[in-house]
């Protein structure tokens, strides 16, 4: 299967470079779109007059991506690599069904892509994606960048070299031409949205410029320090201490893919560890000078005054962070991360099904949770002793930690449906996480469920540990006697 495959490639172009591997792909598309309108009355009646519509669909690629992020916000290039496994999986598995089973096993994962990467004479990379268009400077956008998309490279291309660009696909039509092939929702969908761009018009444009370069991604490194800079707009460097002084950070690091990498403390891509070290300074010992290293957990301890003093320090020795890099929520910088929350949101995504019994009475309550990305649906029942059991609701909507459920039985007590809730909250004491279940009123019951957080940030904590638990108690006696490096007590320790 691969030496047919590479055989095809071959034939189509394919020479082990990425040009190669393009041109490849797009005579491809173009005899299967040829095939298809030869036989499909449906396709030649509505394009009548084109003779390559595969290659059209390829050349549009760069405007196409670009207006289906900018109408709807989704991106092809995100899922690009799932799509092409995925492509690739059912014409396998449809060579496997002819050839009989057993015959082959279908790769998995990383060795999948390398397997078609070879079939081009090309090895895999993950690649970060950057579509302009010209009149993105007339709506003020920014370029469209898109992170680790599975794509393929020469094999001798230098694997740490990230601003070197891999290829640049470029493509030009006029208003006309793309209404002559029934493509001019190129248009009409961005002036469908034109709202969202001040309501600039679309319609008048004559033509469209679209480019799509690439480069390799380049791997997060939490180490940021505030004179690192970056490529901003039409290549002018600016600094990481330029960037979180910006009233508009946020929107910059959002579309500039290379303040992310050269910013991740100031862009918020690096979690906060209480015990991640930076810099203080040199301190002699035994006549040599030795970096004096702190902790985030030291640093939020000091006064704003202090905060201000060490978090704008710029220098930190070879590999050793700074306090603003090190500590970017300590700093003000970013928004720590709310971990009870997180647990919540991940509860409602992952829980397909829950159940609440009570051994006294013998009842029951089961509350299923259909997950899909188009539409999530849950629905609760309650049974009795005697098995007879009564709807309780479906989702009508979640509301903060609550999913709200209505349209249940019919209760005559109240002349309406039965209506439910069911309620996520967190607990950091241990022993008080659990399902519970009640009736708020004749027509109306919460489930609620419980789960264990210890996180200190938490909001969302129905009982938190005090300050005198027994848990704080031991570990103030551990740190009285055991001392860490972040309490400053270090004459005796050395």
């Amino acid at each position: 299967v691969e030496g047919l495959a590479e055989g095809i490639m071959s034939m189509y172009g394919a020479d082990g470079t990425i040009d190669g591997g393009l041109g490849a792909i797009r005579g491809i598309i173009s005899d299967l779109f040829a095939v298809i309108a030869a036989v499909d009355p449906y396709f030649s009646y509505y394009f009548p007059e084109l003779e390559d519509f595969g290659g059209l669909m390829f050349d549009l690629l760069p405007l196409s991506v670009a207006t289906q992020t900018l109408a709807f916000d989704y991106n092809f290039l995100e899922d690009f690599g799932h799509d092409i496994h995925e492509t690739f999986y059912y014409i396998a598995q449809d060579i496997g069904y002819i050839l009989g089973e057993g015959y082959f096993d279908l790769p998995e994962g990383l060795e999948f892509h390398a397997d078609a990467c070879e079939a081009f004479g090309l090895v895999p990379a993950n690649v970060t994606a950057v579509i302009s268009c010209d009149y993105f400077r007339d709506i003020g956008q920014a370029s469209i960048s898109t992170e680790n998309v599975e794509f393929c490279v020469e094999p001798d291309q230098d694997m740490e070299d990230y601003s070197a660009e891999l290829f640049s696909m470029e493509s030009s039509f006029e208003k006309s031409a793309l209404k002559e092939a029934n493509m001019e929702w190129i248009f009409d969908y961005l002036q469908y949205k034109s709202w969202k761009f001040d309501n600039f018009n679309f319609t008048a444009l004559e033509s469209m410029t679209c480019s799509i370069k690439s480069y390799l991604t380049q791997p997060l490194v939490c180490n940021e320090k505030p004179l690192n800079t970056f490529s901003w707009k039409d290549g002018e460097e600016k600094t990481c201490k330029w960037l979180r002084n910006r009233k508009q950070t946020e929107k910059i690091c959002d579309e500039y893919y290379t303040a992310r990498y050269a910013c991740p403390s100031t862009c918020c891509m690096c979690d906060e560890d209480p015990m991640a070290t930076f810099f203080r300074r040199y301190v002699e010992v035994d006549g040599v000078d030795v970096p004096e290293m702190k902790t985030c957990k030291w640093l939020s301890t000091k006064t704003p005054e202090q905060h201000g003093k060490f978090c704008n320090k710029n220098f930190a020795p070879g590999d050793l962070k700074t306090a603003s890099g090190a500590c970017p929520v300590t700093c003000g910088f970013c928004e720590g991360r709310d971990l009870c929350q997180e647990a919540i949101d991940d509860f409602f995504a992952t829980t397909t099904y829950l159940d609440w019994y009570d051994p006294k009475t013998y009842a029951s309550v089961y509350l299923y949770n259909y997950i899909t990305d188009d539409y999530p649906y849950a629905y609760m029942y309650y049974y009795d002793q005697y098995g007879n059991y009564m709807y309780l609701g479906g989702t009508t909507e979640r509301y903060e930690n609550t999913l709200l459920l209505d349209y249940g039985d019919y209760c005559d007590e109240e002349q309406r449906s039965i209506t439910s809730k069911v309620i996520v909250e967190t607990t950091s004491a241990l022993g008080m996480n659990g399902t519970y279940f009640s009736q708020s009123s004749p027509c109306s019951y919460e489930l609620k469920v419980v789960i264990f957080c210890e996180d200190s940030t938490n909001t969302n904590s129905t009982n938190t540990t005090s300050s005198w638990s027994g848990r704080n108690l031991v570990q103030k006696v551990l740190e009285h006697f055991y001392p860490q490096p972040e309490d400053e007590i270090l004459d005796w320790q050395k």
